[in-house]
């Protein structure tokens, strides 16, 4: 079981082959979605731990072909999160549909993650609580019926 972890990273950070290179361009060819998303993971990477809000944290960033995966961490354990949506009559599975459709406004609303989307990309957002919790797992890929701006902050 200790060995399943390296292994697991080793596999999914294996760029992607030359056979799998129709499998990244975008419709027009004018984009590289594995390229991107490899950039993307590039770029944040340097960042990590970023700090998103006094709650919210953004741990680990993985390329692994066209899909780019992003790992938040929401500074409350499980018990402490199923206490504040009980008080609001509300479940961990309603939660997790809101998380889903706020993340999919939120990234099809920036400009360069749109971008990457509109060109078959695929971002995967997942969601745990400090004790390790996983509250959403969601991927989006394509930003039909998401809004022009970004929702407000909370």
């Amino acid at each position: 079981m200790k060995y399943l972890l390296p292994i697991l990273i080793l596999f999914c950070s294996t760029p992607a082959s030359a056979d799998d290179q129709d499998d990244c361009l975008s419709k027009d060819a004018s984009m590289n979605a594995c390229e991107f998303a490899r950039a993307l993971q590039k770029s944040l990477a340097p960042q990590l731990p970023m700090q998103m809000s006094a709650s919210m944290t953004i741990d680990t960033v993985s390329a692994t072909g066209r899909l780019l995966t992003i790992v938040g961490v929401w500074h409350y354990t499980k018990d402490e999160v199923s206490t504040m949506i009980g008080e609001k009559g509300e479940t961990l599975d309603d939660l997790s549909k809101a998380i889903t459709a706020y993340g999919k406004n939120y990234a099809c609303s920036a400009n360069i993650v749109r971008s990457f989307i509109d060109n078959r990309g695929q971002l995967q957002q997942i969601l745990r609580t400090s004790d390790g919790f996983v509250l959403s797992v969601s991927t989006v890929e394509d930003c039909t019926d998401a809004p022009e701006k970004p929702p407000a902050q909370q």
